[in-house]
């Protein structure tokens, strides 16, 4: 996909516009991250998930342009790190939840964001192993492959990246698997705690998103023969599509709650300034609040004297 084709600049915008967002939605968490709401989702693992989002959004950009040797390893390994960074966030979120309201011994837990992030630490370490593997055995070269064309009699040389095995895209795809389905089941197991706290809907309508970008993503990818503009366009709509939906989704109702948070206490404080207005006692009348009327009948008063 060269970058000098309209597709790729209309990508540009599209990236740079889901850039925008997330760096928004950053502001938004920290300054509200003292909101009961906020606090209670974990800022900090909202924060961390919107990071993963900015992984995404660069490889949407990264798969454009001449395939080369540093391109060729970047583009999985952003994709991985930014599907681990955002449903790694959500799985630990539900383990915390799950850790300090689901335990069978009613005793206290702390769940220190330090602990979390020695768990969370396990599915990067995953990822590292299986891309040091991959690229010390069968590093994908950019690879030049001839083909008949389809729009004049010839042949066209078509340059992709591309590795002799398909086994370590099976183990990452295998080890994404994982970290979707056991955040799926921690979702369930959390569904009866306090909406304040679980997120399980969000979170299974994410991994509905993932699937969906999954089911779409792979045909194009292995079964069918496109041009490299089309199939740029359809790869880089799909993740920012997909990123957004997700971030929506996790996002979107905390914001709401927010906003009626805010409302709620702005009619609070409205009705209880209403209250102390009626009960507050009328003041006595003075000499320099006589109406005309109590002025008029003060002379008449005196002229019967």
């Amino acid at each position: 996909m060269p970058t000098s084709s309209p597709s790729f600049a209309a990508m540009t915008v599209f990236a740079a516009i889901v850039t925008a967002l997330l760096v928004a939605a950053i502001l938004l968490v920290v300054k509200n991250r003292n909101a009961p709401i906020i606090r209670r989702s974990q800022y900090e693992m909202l924060l961390l998930m919107i990071f993963g989002g900015f992984f995404i959004t660069g490889a949407a950009v990264a798969y454009a342009g001449k395939p080369t040797r540093t391109l060729c390893g970047l583009r999985p390994v952003l994709v991985c790190m930014g599907f681990t960074t955002i449903f790694g966030a959500l799985v630990i979120k539900s383990l915390r939840v799950y850790r300090v309201f689901m335990r069978a011994a009613m005793k206290r837990v702390k769940v220190t964001l330090l602990k979390i992030l020695k768990i969370l630490s396990v599915f990067y370490i995953g990822d590292i192993v299986i891309f040091v593997a991959w690229f010390a055995a069968d590093f994908p070269e950019p690879t030049i492959t001839t083909k008949d064309a389809t729009e004049f009699r010839g042949t066209v040389d078509r340059i992709s990246c591309s590795s002799s095995s398909f086994i370590f895209t099976a183990l990452l795809i295998f080890w994404k698997a994982i970290l979707l389905m056991l955040g799926l089941y921690l979702s369930f197991l959390i569904r009866n705690v306090s909406v304040d706290f679980q997120e399980s809907p969000w979170i299974f309508g994410s991994v509905v998103v993932v699937l969906v970008g999954c089911l779409v993503l792979m045909p194009m990818s292995y079964m069918v023969d496109m041009r490299a503009s089309t199939y740029y366009v359809f790869l880089a709509c799909c993740l920012l599509i997909c990123t957004v939906l997700i971030m929506c989704l996790m996002l979107a109702p905390k914001l709401f709650r927010l906003k009626e948070a805010a409302s709620s206490a702005s009619s609070g404080a409205t009705a209880t300034h209403s209250t102390n207005s009626r009960n507050r006692p009328k003041p006595r009348k003075t000499h320099a609040n006589k109406t005309e009327n109590d002025n008029a009948r003060d002379r008449h008063r005196k002229r019967k004297q």
